[in-house]
């Protein structure tokens, strides 16, 4: 892990000298690494230490109009691969859903559909459609009631904004996008000026 970390910190250095807009893309494929090699870690040892033969685990995806589609493909790749894993994309309505990139997702389930009991949430972030996405009622209604039961919780960048309106992150240590974080402090968390947090069962970053 500190072998990955330094070579990522080797890699801005060198690219913050040369590009600012080149490095700001690193520094954001960066932080989603970090945060999914901490997650990753913390789940391979409950999967090694497991008695059952076999894991079931599912992993629940939540995505919305316009999200970034690195926060949530650079986060699901390495947590799909834990052995005994499902992945659920769920979305309000059915159909593809477009993001920051040009391509579409398209959701497995809808909130109406979607798996009541998921292991793990996952919600990416997306800039001013995250934003948009905080006054959507259903949809924070929705997260509330599927992190209620979550044995793991988990959003990058401003996808921790939305954790925080479905009251998700009230009493727990978080971490955000630079240009919001300071913004948790209203939904009752603690924001933190780290590039990954984790808090009992919640990670940010």
């Amino acid at each position: 892990r500190e072998r990955v970390r330094r070579q990522h910190a080797w890699l801005i250095a060198y690219l913050w000298s040369r590009d600012d807009h080149v490095c700001e893309k690193v520094l954001s494929f960066c932080t989603v690494s970090h945060l999914i090699l901490d997650v990753s870690l913390n789940m391979y040892e409950t999967v090694r230490n497991c008695k059952k033969a076999e894991l079931n685990m599912l992993i629940q995806s939540l995505v919305y109009p316009g999200f970034t589609t690195l926060d949530l493909i650079g986060a699901l790749q390495p947590l799909s691969q834990v052995p005994g894993t499902t992945t659920e994309i769920v979305a309000k309505a059915e159909g593809a859903n477009p993001t920051d990139s040009g391509a579409a997702i398209m959701a497995d389930a809808t909130f109406a559909t979607a798996s009541a009991s998921p292991d793990v949430i996952l919600v990416p972030g997306g800039g001013t459609p995250a934003m948009d996405t905080l006054e959507d009622a259903a949809t924070m209604e929705f997260l509330a009631r599927q992190g209620e039961t979550a044995t793991w919780i988990v959003a990058v960048c401003t996808g921790s904004l939305l954790l925080g309106k479905a009251g998700l992150l009230k009493g727990y240590k978080a971490a955000s996008h630079w240009a919001v974080i300071d913004t948790l402090e209203a939904f009752g968390a603690t924001p933190v000026h780290e590039r990954v947090v984790i808090d009992r069962n919640r990670c940010t970053g």
